[in-house]
Parts: C-alpha cells; sequence; structure tokens
C-alpha cells in the first residue's frame, strides 16, 4: 500500500484527533484544525481512498469517518515516533538516580508513575521464572511467635508469623531454617517445593516435632514461591479501563478482564515481542478482542527477564507509550549493569 505524503498526513491527523475525541472525523475538522490550505472537497476525496484501503471506516449515523485497526498498525509502523516529555522522563529519573533502592522498590516506583501518567492498566510479568531463593532468617518476637524472612534474588521479601507451643517447637523451627539455607539456596523458586520435599526424610530423623514443622514450613513459608509460579504476573490500575468509552459497557469490560486473566495472553505477547525484538504494540485483531491493545516491552536484569505491558483502546498515544517503554527498558538495564 502506497500513499501520498498528503494521505500520510491526513492519516496522521485522523488517528491523532481520533486519541483525543472518539467522535466520527469529518473533512470540515480537518480543514479547520490541521489542514487549512486544502478545501474540504479534496480532503473527503483523500478519505474516500484511505477507506478504499481500510484504513478509515464510515460511521453510518454520521458523515464522519474513524481509523480502522489496520489504520492504527499504520500509524504506528510508519508515522509517530517514540517519545518521553521531559516531566515523566524527570519523574522516572528521580527513580533511577536513586542507588539506594531493590530491585522491587524501583520496579514498584516506575510502575506506580506510568498507570497514573497513561491512566491505563500495567501489567509486570517475570519471564522465565529464575528468581531464586537467597537467605532465610528467623526472628523471635516472643515466647509464642516468630517472623520467618525469605529473601529471594530479586530482593523480594517474604515474611510469614509462626505460632509455636513450646520452646521445644521453637528449637526444631530453628533446625529447619539452618537445614533449608544449607541446602536450598541459590534454588530456583519454581524448584523449591520439590528440593524441600526431598528433605522430609533428614527433617525427620534430625527434629522432634516433625509434624509440626511440616505444617508450620511447608504450608506457610514455602507456600510462596508455588504462588510466584501460578500468578507471575502484577497488575496496577485495572480501575483505569472504565474510563474509556470502549470498555464501559460492561459485557465489554468483563470481556478484557477475562481476557487479561488468560496466562495464554502472556505468552502470546511474549512471542510476538521476541519475533520482533523490539517494544511492541499487539492490536485486537491480534488478540481477538475488539477495541483493545496492549503495549509491551521486556527487559534483563541479571538472569532475570521481566516484561512491562500497558493495556488501554487501541487508540492509545502510541508515542508517548512506546517512547517510555524503550526508556525504561533502557535506564533499568543499564542501572542494574553498574
Amino acid at each position: 500500500m502506497k500513499l501520498t505524503d498528503r494521505q500520510i498526513k491526513l492519516l496522521k491527523c485522523i488517528v491523532e484527533e481520533y486519541v483525543e475525541n472518539p467522535e466520527p472525523i469529518s473533512s470540515s475538522i480537518i480543514v479547520s484544525k490541521y489542514m487549512k490550505k486544502v478545501s474540504s472537497a479534496t480532503i473527503r476525496n483523500e478519505m474516500v481512498i484511505l477507506e478504499k484501503n481500510d484504513l478509515l471506516e464510515k460511521n453510518h449515523v454520521s458523515s464522519g469517518r474513524i481509523p480502522s485497526v489496520k489504520a492504527f498498525k499504520y500509524y504506528n509502523e510508519f508515522i509517530v515516533k517514540p517519545e518521553v516529555n521531559n516531566l515523566l522522563k524527570s519523574k522516572l529519573n528521580a527513580i533511577f538516580n536513586n542507588r539506594d533502592l531493590s530491585i522491587n522498590t524501583i520496579i514498584e516506583q516506575t510502575t506506580d508513575i506510568i498507570q497514573q501518567t497513561f491512566q491505563m492498566p500495567i501489567f509486570v510479568s517475570n519471564e522465565d521464572d529464575s528468581e531464586s531463593l537467597k537467605k532465610i532468617d528467623l526472628v523471635k518476637i516472643d515466647d509464642k511467635t516468630a517472623v520467618v524472612l525469605v529473601v529471594t534474588s530479586l530482593q523480594n521479601i517474604n515474611k510469614n508469623v509462626l505460632t509455636f507451643d513450646s520452646s521445644v517447637e521453637f528449637d526444631d523451627i530453628v533446625t529447619c531454617i539452618k537445614i533449608f539455607n544449607s541446602r536450598l539456596i541459590d534454588t530456583p523458586l519454581k524448584l523449591i517445593p520439590q528440593k524441600a520435599e526431598l528433605l522430609k526424610p533428614l527433617l525427620r530423623k534430625t527434629v522432634q516435632k516433625y509434624e509440626f514443622c511440616v505444617r508450620q514450613i511447608f504450608e506457610n513459608i514455602f507456600s510462596f514461591s508455588t504462588q510466584k509460579i501460578q500468578q507471575p504476573t502484577k497488575v496496577k490500575g485495572l480501575k483505569f479501563l472504565t474510563s474509556y468509552r470502549e470498555f464501559q459497557d460492561i459485557e465489554a469490560l468483563n470481556k478484557v478482564l477475562s481476557f487479561l486473566e488468560d496466562t495464554n495472553v502472556w505468552k502470546h505477547i511474549s512471542y510476538i515481542e521476541e519475533a520482533t525484538g523490539k517494544t511492541s504494540i499487539i492490536f485486537e485483531n491480534e488478540i481477538g478482542v475488539r477495541n483493545l491493545a496492549i503495549a509491551s516491552t521486556s527487559f534483563e536484569i541479571g538472569e532475570t527477564k521481566q516484561r512491562f505491558s500497558i493495556v488501554g483502546p487501541s487508540r492509545m498515544n502510541y508515542g508517548n507509550i512506546k517512547g517510555a517503554l524503550e526508556y525504561i527498558k533502557e535506564q533499568l538495564e543499564n542501572y542494574f549493569k553498574k
């Protein structure tokens, strides 16, 4: 499909107008706001050509036209350039320049800024499940209570409160923690349940209150590792979806929410992005959900791979969103190389 310079400019104007105001766009709007030196008749003729190329769709209740999915894809691939506004860059740099923050805190604060800036949900997923166990600490609170801190390779800290009725039970917990620290350190979280299971014969020989230890440790301390594997994706700002007219219908919203809960969705997005090696936009015709688009990028931190995905309507601001994701990817990878 070969477009003239004027047709490209016209398509750019239509997409950007529709992103800001999702109403059918007439030739008079284009002339009054964007192309003052071109007549309405000429604009209408050009719009007919764009429609024949499936880049515009006619709204039957209006003389105006709206961009098609094909138009959004063309705009994203050939017209708009990624950019980051100075205010957003300043907010992100304040995080990246703080060398005292943990990985987990940096990602938390970055996602807070992104979902608030774009008023869209952001999903964070661990792509390779290589987060590993680094340390288990036990802190006694009183004669009946202790706190176990499980520290991972991503500096995530999982806290568990354990209760015991006697000094014998507490001593058994201490013994178990020592065994786990000697046998499980650097084990990927996804393998913790299997490897811990293999240690049960040793625990049975070593501790006095075996059943108590198994209940406390396997049901409390190590339960988080299976939860991480089953729920690898965190989401912030899901409430923003209802602010877009595309998802205000309850049926449409429920369809989107059900779609986003499917773990196969994120595997599919990962496959598409890895095929291009770039920050990608996945459109509604690629995922089967009308009016939905997902902007996604991945970045490597040590041996782990994380993915940020911004979810919104097909009329999202591609230039700013792609620019923000690419800037975050660059800064995070550079941050953790230092």
